[in-house]
């Protein structure tokens, strides 16, 4: 089974189901007390008299746990590899104790604006912004008013300042340099999926489709526990990821169906057919960029009142796309709380707005079909065909593949479908 999260981006939820392995007489009762969280798992199907190496591979994930589900048999609960995503992308600490486990080394990629050092109470004075080589330290404030006595220690990635300061200290900078600096989205997303203990060998190939999308100039900053799937979900709206049943990892943008690899009709999908109107179109979307990432309610007087509402909230600079005609064919259409976005420039907000209000600025639906098909030809992402006698689907609909459930033996499965 394997399907999006949710219709607008976010991570692909993949839930495999489990392997039942016979257990008569206790012959493998051996397994309870072995580890097998996290192993490898390959499942492969073909014909008896083939060698295994003609067998096709139909999952390539790990197993998540072992359980015993009766006396005469074991049950293996398997996961795609995406699991081993499901992890903190730091644990590394400082000022670590006896009495206390530290604070976590804050991790920095991209152009961050106003972010919050952490304190190296060790090491007097110096503040840490990145676990590791970064590319700048670009301005230092204490209370918002900007100083220039620090020394910088880019290779280590941190900022010592020359006294003692009398306020709340932050800073903008450049983050993570290793194997080269870059700003771009993509690379960012990039460098966080290699964080994972068990990354992914082809994470540059896999982010073609989000290069042919973007390279915009981006940053983003971690200063608390967060999780690899939560901190790549934050990357930018209406993008998906996970990994195909072959293992291999994959990210895209969410997209108008495109060209089909398939046609399925009324005859195929037995008449098994739902559809459901999702959100009401927007008719305007806003695009926060610039991020200020310490919001500051009480910074010096001396402080220019430019700058001061800046500080004062996470955003304050918007790009917008508006399309007023949408209200007249959808009077209930919204106006929705402003995108976050880890965008810097507000031209690259400006085409990311437009491109969501492209893509919510219309009904849109989901369909849910049962229908005969080839095992193992689609995947999520894909673009299919629907015909069918209701819903306007007479003459053939497009939709992407959101969800998938496989059903091998029946040469059936179950889809959820997107326009």
């Amino acid at each position: 089974n394997s399907r999006r999260q949710e219709a607008f981006g976010g991570s692909t939820f993949i839930s495999y189901g489990s392997i039942i392995v016979d257990n008569t007489g206790g012959v493998r009762d051996e397994w309870i007390y072995q580890s097998f969280a996290g192993r490898p798992v390959v499942l492969r199907i073909g014909d008896p008299s083939w060698g295994i190496d003609d067998y096709r591979v139909i999952f390539n994930g790990v197993v998540e746990r072992l359980d015993v589900s009766d006396d005469e048999s074991l049950e293996i609960s398997i996961r795609d590899k995406q699991k081993l995503f499901d992890q903190p992308i730091q644990s590394n600490f400082l000022n670590v104790t006896e009495d206390s486990e530290g604070v976590l080394i804050p991790l920095c990629y991209g152009e961050v604006n106003n972010i919050s050092p952490v304190l190296d109470i060790e090491n007097e004075r110096r503040y840490v912004i990145h676990d590791g080589s970064i590319e700048s330290i670009d301005a230092v404030y204490i209370n918002g008013v900007a100083t220039t006595a620090f020394t910088a220690s880019l290779a280590d990635g941190y900022f010592t300042l020359n006294a003692e300061p009398d306020g709340e200290v932050t800073c903008d900078a450049k983050g993570d340099n290793e194997d080269g600096y870059s700003d771009a989205l993509p690379d960012i997303a990039g460098k966080l999926i290699a964080r994972a203990e068990y990354a992914p060998d082809n994470i540059s190939d896999s982010l073609y489709r989000l290069r042919d999308w973007t390279t915009a100039k981006s940053g983003m900053y971690f200063d608390s526990r967060t999780n690899l799937l939560s901190a790549l979900d934050s990357i930018s709206p209406g993008i998906y990821y996970g990994f195909d049943r072959s293992g291999e990892f994959y990210v895209r943008p969410l997209h108008e169906p495109e060209t089909p690899v398939t046609r399925i009709d009324n005859i195929e999908t037995y008449d098994d057919i739902s559809m459901v109107k999702l959100e009401m179109p927007v008719w305007k979307v806003r695009v926060g960029y610039k991020r200020n990432w310490t919001p500051q309610n009480s910074v010096d007087e001396s402080v220019a009142s430019e700058r001061r509402a800046y500080v004062s909230e996470g955003y304050t600079s918007f790009a917008h796309s508006e399309d007023s005609t949408i209200k007249d064919e959808y009077v209930l259409s919204i106006e929705p709380d402003h995108a976050k976005s880890m965008l810097i420039d507000e031209a690259d907000a400006k085409i990311e707005s437009q491109r969501l209000l492209d893509l919510f600025g219309k009904q849109r639906y989901l369909v849910s079909v049962s229908a005969y098909a080839k095992p193992l030809s689609l995947s999520i992402g894909d673009t299919v065909t629907l015909e069918d006698g209701r819903y306007g689907l007479h003459n053939g609909v497009d939709f992407v593949v959101v969800g998938l459930n496989e059903y091998l033996i029946d040469s059936k499965v179950d889809l959820e479908l997107w326009r």
